[in-house]
């Protein structure tokens, strides 16, 4: 029987284990919702909501949506993944610059599932 995760944990459990996360956002987009957050340090509200609309605007909706996006800056790294199975939600990650990306997105794409998975 497989263990069921709250979706804190999942976010928690990514930030720990994944090198270089900062900050992990659960969001619902189209409401333009933070639903759950975790972070190394403590995040101003506002930046968190910045992060869901630059999800909402980055992965759109209807025919012309994007399953993920990928901005890289000298200071951070900001994965965005569409939910497969609500894809009015999203899960953003923040990461320091440099590392390894190939890694990150499948422990984010791996965490995105298992909450689909769950839910």
């Amino acid at each position: 029987m497989t263990e069921t995760r709250t979706v804190m944990a999942s976010l928690d459990a990514l930030c720990a284990a994944v090198p270089g996360v900062e900050t992990a956002v659960y969001m619902d987009m189209n409401q333009g919702t933070v639903l759950c957050a975790s972070a190394r340090v403590q995040v101003p509200q506002e930046r968190l909501d910045t992060l869901c609309a630059m999800a909402a605007t980055l992965l759109g909706q209807g025919e012309d949506r994007e399953d993920e996006a990928l901005i890289l800056s000298a200071t951070e790294t900001l994965l965005l993944h569409r939910a497969r199975r609500n894809a009015g939600e999203a899960l953003g990650v923040v990461c320091a610059p440099g590392g390894d990306l190939a890694n990150t997105l499948a422990q984010t794409r791996e965490t995105l599932d298992s909450l689909a998975e769950a839910a």
